[in-house]
């Protein structure tokens, strides 16, 4: 699977991956949206960094530095 529909069963989750015919994913409804709020979030808390910062960066520097996903 590629394209939108493989980011979209992360993002929107299975009830709307079902409706859209996309393969779920076991993810509840809006599970992308909620995980990238709180990464985020995490990320500025941790650099002491604005929402205007934090647009201007790219997302692998946000989610390796967030700290929610480290190994």
């Amino acid at each position: 699977m590629k394209g939108f529909s493989e980011v979209s069963r992360y993002m929107f989750g299975d009830p709307i991956a079902k409706v859209q015919g996309f393969e779920p994913a076991g993810l509840s409804a809006f599970a992308g949206y909620a995980v990238g709020y709180h990464a985020v979030q995490s990320f500025m808390d941790k650099h002491q960094v604005t929402i205007s910062e934090a647009t201007l960066l790219d997302a692998e520097t946000i989610l390796s530095q967030c700290g929610l996903f480290s190994k």
